[in-house]
């Protein structure tokens, strides 16, 4: 009889720990693939001209083959600006500026290439 209470004890407390191992992992897990956001690429460029519509930037080297060379920034209302991560306006870029552009959208395969989606905009540079 003992031996039957102390394995009914052992079972119970062995679903107890198991069951609130599961509520631990359900609450942090993250969440399912069409909830996360889209996919996003960072590269980084040097701006040479900007306008009210665009920015023309030369890439770098340090990116891979595809984000070198000339390229044209198609950044619209939604795309957000910032500098040592505090909010900066579009027309602070400048010519000669360092950027990392951030986008998840589609890219024109022209030359040269017109990058679209652009999320996020920052100025590398120590000064502004």
């Amino acid at each position: 009889m003992k031996k039957a209470v102390m394995t009914v004890a052992v079972m119970l407390s062995c679903l107890l720990c198991g069951g609130i191992g599961w509520f631990i992992g359900f609450r942090t897990a993250p969440p399912p693939a069409e909830t996360q956001m889209p996919w996003s690429e960072t590269f980084y460029a040097t701006v040479t001209a900007c306008s009210d519509t665009q920015i023309t930037a030369e890439g770098l080297d340090v990116n891979d083959v595809n984000h070198r060379g000339p390229m044209v920034i198609a950044a619209d209302e939604n795309t957000v600006y910032e500098w040592r991560h505090t909010p900066m306006e579009r027309h602070e870029l400048q010519a000669g500026d360092r950027i990392a552009v951030t986008y998840s959208g589609d890219v024109a395969e022209i030359y040269p290439p017109v990058y679209h989606g652009i999320l996020r905009i920052q100025l590398l540079d120590d000064e502004k």
